[in-house]
């Protein structure tokens, strides 16, 4: 962005055509100012809250993490009328978006990175080894043209076992999930495996993003216990397609839901109508809503995309997001501030109308037992994993990011960090870690928010960030400590 003193950016010009050409007063020149980080505000953890002293936080080793979807070219040139027609052209070329993503990485200096949406691996495997990167791809089966990397810092890490996990061959699409066990080479001790997915678009089909995220989970579970070593923490990044606040989320966190009485086309918090003014029209309610004495930018966009408190703006169906497709069509998220686990109960209620989609006729359709099987992966329909997460943004800021992704048809948050709080390095019992044994912890520092939605000029891509996502950006310290 220009710098305070300066003129702002053409809005004209980064979409395309600007007519006053070199007699505008606004910015044209935007070369020097790509990547403008100083938006990114840094939310530092309440170290009172984990009882560490400052300077034994100072002493142990920390982490960087870095979830991002980078939007892949395919996607950002099949998608370019309906998703981005407020981009400048010059925005979606792969070539610059590569290097101002290899910026970014070397930037922020994360120890390890998970990329969802790439069909460029090679190219963006170049540009990071030299920044001291190593890499693993995962294609997603079907056919489809994009899939998963993870890069770690060659310095800092090895990566004992590495697992791919493709969906289709349980008839849950064409996703797939990377699952790596790093360790560290200064201190051998100090292992993490990190889980990378991209799930499934399709909110009429929560039943199979539910799935995913489940058998991800399981699996990485049983990845950790096979450790000969002892288990290990975990941290899970990608992006969930699905809501702060909705079931899928709140399974992540709590470990159990119950399915009977919710929609599968409710589990992921997917609704329609908010996100589809497009990219200029949201811009413009959020500065008229901001003028009219919002009290922050959050009020603001709730505001400027019709959200009441509490409440949920639903019309589930339509078009967008068919098959194993998963570009964010068409949908917009559920704030984390209307999610309260009173309004969850709510909204997850099968008495009177609560499962009648509020701004549309569809009812609540009871479930055939072979999909709650599926989805909860038991004949009771209550779906469990047997990790412990938490959020990193949640745990240190107080609630997920405003958004994570905002192009023209769409402004929310899809995309997550969640994390396993400690993990025994023994032998366990049946019921947990044994008194006196050691075990690792993992806490997060520290968080950078995505920009202000008022610092974006045009929809994203824009020519100073490279992806209709923005990344995520965790610290964490880890320690060990006898229990």
């Amino acid at each position: 962005m220009a710098s305070s003193n300066g003129p702002r950016p053409c809005v004209h010009f980064l979409r395309g055509s600007c007519r006053f050409g070199m007699r505008c007063r606004f910015q044209h020149d935007t070369s020097a100012t790509s990547l403008p980080f100083h938006h990114r505000e840094s939310v530092e953890a309440n170290l009172n809250k984990y009882k560490i002293p400052s300077h034994l936080v100072d002493a142990s080793p920390q982490l960087r993490i870095m979830s991002y979807n980078i939007l892949a070219d395919h996607y950002a040139q099949e998608h370019a009328q309906e998703l981005y027609a407020s981009v400048p052209w010059a925005a979606l070329e792969w070539t610059s978006r590569a290097d101002m993503i290899a910026k970014e990485v070397a930037y922020w200096n994360p120890d390890v990175v998970c990329f969802q949406e790439v069909d460029h691996y090679k190219h963006l495997q170049a540009l990071l080894k030299p920044h001291g990167y190593k890499g693993v791809y995962t294609q997603r089966t079907g056919g489809r043209p994009d899939g998963l990397a993870m890069f770690w810092r060659r310095s800092r890490f090895t990566a004992e076992a590495l697992k791919d996990l493709e969906f289709a061959p349980m008839d849950l699409k064409d996703n797939v999930c990377q699952l790596t066990v790093l360790r560290s080479k200064e201190e051998s001790s100090i292992a993490l495996l990190v889980a990378n997915i991209h799930v499934l678009f399709n909110p009429k089909r929560g039943d199979i993003k539910l799935a995913q995220v489940r058998t991800m989970l399981e699996s990485a579970h049983s990845l950790v216990a096979a450790r000969p070593t002892g288990p290990c923490p975990v941290v899970v990044c990608g992006d969930f397609n699905s809501a702060a606040g909705s079931p899928i989320y709140e399974f992540v966190l709590r470990g159990e839901l119950q399915l009977g009485s919710i929609d599968r086309r409710r589990l992921s918090g997917q609704v329609e109508a908010a996100g589809r003014t497009g990219w200029p029209s949201i811009r413009g309610n959020l500065f008229d809503a901001m003028s009219n004495g919002a009290a922050s930018e959050a009020a603001a966009m709730q505001a400027a995309l019709g959200y009441r408190s509490g409440v949920i703006e639903e019309t589930v169906g339509g078009g967008g997001g068919g098959g194993g497709d998963n570009r964010d069509e068409d949908v917009m998220m559920l704030p984390r501030s209307a999610s309260s686990p009173a309004a969850l109960d709510r909204r997850n209620s099968n008495s009177g109308n609560a499962n009648v989609l509020t701004g549309s006729a569809k009812k609540f359709r009871p479930w055939a037992q072979d999909e709650l099987e599926m989805a909860a992966g038991s004949e009771s329909g209550i779906a469990r994993h047997p990790l412990h997460l938490e959020s990193a943004y949640l745990n240190v800021s107080g609630s997920e990011p405003l958004y994570t992704t905002a192009h023209d048809r769409y402004v929310g948050t899809v995309d997550y960090i969640f994390y396993s709080p400690q993990a025994p390095t023994g032998a366990e019992d049946d019921s947990g870690a044994i008194e006196g044994q050691e075990c690792l912890t993992l806490k997060p520092l520290r968080v950078f928010q995505p920009p202000p939605l008022r610092t974006i000029q045009t929809g994203l891509p824009s020519v100073m960030w490279p992806s209709d996502h923005l990344s995520l950006i965790a610290d964490f310290v880890i320690q060990q400590k006898q229990l």
